[in-house]
């Protein structure tokens, strides 16, 4: 049984550059089965398995400062968050 989450890194946006309201979330994944990648609980992208890179495209509508939950999901149902401030102008 598959116990072990994803390893999940956000690769971009990097924290304090400035964004427009539609952003292009890259994370990197590894995991033995495939993943689905979310972000913001409601785009995702599926990947093999593997360590694959994943892009998600949020819009966010504050300026400032913006929460964004990465969410890495294994066929087993074990899940990896990250959760990282993305500044928009």
């Amino acid at each position: 049984m598959d116990r072990t989450a994803p390893i999940l890194r956000v690769l971009s946006p990097a924290p304090d550059e400035p964004q427009s309201p539609v952003v292009e979330v890259r994370s990197e994944v590894t995991d033995l089965s495939p993943v689905r990648v979310t972000v913001n609980w409601v785009n995702s992208t599926d990947v093999g398995a593997g360590t694959n890179v994943a892009t998600n495209t949020v819009t966010l509508s504050n300026p400032g400062h913006n929460v964004v939950l990465v969410r890495a999901t294994d066929a087993a149902g074990n899940t990896t968050e990250q959760v990282v401030l993305v500044l928009v102008e």
